[in-house]
């Protein structure tokens, strides 16, 4: 129960900073100088990556940045939806559960036709030129989650 508990605030808290900061991964897309966006962007294009030289340790310091930010955000989406599991497990019906799970599969859907919509195999290229009331629903759907998460906590905490 402990663990539960940990985890909830742990995810809450995330949610409540995405929610009210953005997408880090999306920022430093646009903070990045365009050279290095388009050496990126060649990198994913390629169907083997060559050993980096020395100047593309610009690059490769993006990539890496950029890798671990988005894996920060998949996780969380991990995250919420095994919490929403195991707070289901236990009472299936708990709304508060099925409202973020039916919001990320509808954040999900959404991203997925924004990616394919925009005809580029290329992530880097494809974020860049989503729409920016995507990234506001992004941030809108974060501090949705943040509300239910911090309403799960007390819930378990007997508060509520």
């Amino acid at each position: 129960m402990i663990v539960l508990i940990i985890l909830t605030w742990v995810v809450a808290v995330f949610c409540l900073e995405l929610g009210l900061r953005g997408n880090p991964a999306y920022k430093l897309l646009r903070s990045t100088p365009y050279p290095i966006l388009r050496q990126a962007a060649e990198l994913f294009d390629q169907e083997e990556l060559a050993p980096a030289s020395q100047g593309d340790e610009a690059v490769a310091c993006f990539l890496r940045r950029f890798l671990r930010l988005s894996l920060l955000t998949t996780a969380l989406f991990v995250g919420e939806m095994g919490l929403c599991a195991c707070f289901l497990a236990d009472q299936p019906s708990l709304w508060l559960c099925w409202f973020v799970i039916a919001k990320n599969l509808v954040i999900f859907i959404g991203g997925y036709f924004l990616y394919h919509r925009s005809h580029k195999r290329n992530p880097i290229e494809a974020i860049l030129q989503f729409p920016p009331w995507g990234f506001r629903w992004e941030r809108i759907s974060y501090l949705l989650s943040a509300v239910c998460f911090f309403t799960l906590l007390l819930i378990t905490l007997d508060i509520l």
